[in-house]
């Protein structure tokens, strides 16, 4: 099972843990981040039909630019209101998630904020994106991973990737702008 697939089955159990992804050597939690800023609750026809907000958004040039790597990807899985975007590159190491999650409320926003506290990862409200966002940083130097959660009307954007917070956030801009 992919860790995409894993990381989506896990969410929709509930369990707010995203498995820790390994990539050429490079071990980073691509974010209990990426993990659980909700729980995956039901869709409705059109997001079940893959209605929602997707990985066309983010094509891989965009990334490319943001995180000055050439990435493949985006590999997309969708599992009811939620779609995710995986984006790779070997040299230098680079993973990048999109996750975008429709229907989502801002009391579930808040629970998954208070996920990453339960799970020992530090958020900062960032200002100025979004009804709401935080941000959470783990690790350091090569194994430093970003993450940016905004809630933009009913729908929550996740963007969580190797390297420096600025490099989320500007991927996250970029995104916001297409919602």
């Amino acid at each position: 099972m992919s860790t995409v697939k894993k990381s989506l089955r896990l969410r929709g159990a509930g369990s707010g843990a995203w498995a820790r992804m390994a990539r050429g050597g490079l071990a980073a939690s691509l974010a209990v981040g990426a993990m659980a800023s909700s729980v995956a609750w039901g869709a409705s026809p059109a997001q079940a039909a893959g209605k929602g907000p997707g990985c066309g958004l983010v094509p891989a040039s965009v990334v490319d630019g943001v995180y000055g790597a050439h990435v493949t990807g985006p590999t997309a899985q969708t599992q009811g209101p939620v779609t995710v975007c995986s984006y790779f590159s070997s040299a230098p190491v680079i993973t990048v998630l999109v996750r975008f999650e429709v229907n989502e409320t801002v009391a579930m926003f808040k629970a998954g904020r208070k996920s990453f506290t339960a799970h020992k990862e530090p958020t900062v409200t960032v200002p100025h994106l979004g009804l709401m966002a935080y941000s959470s940083v783990l690790g350091s130097g090569k194994a430093l991973t970003s993450t940016v959660v905004v809630l933009t009307g009913q729908t929550e954007l996740l963007v969580t990737g190797t390297g420096p917070l600025a490099k989320a956030l500007s991927l996250t801009k970029k995104v916001l702008v297409k919602l």
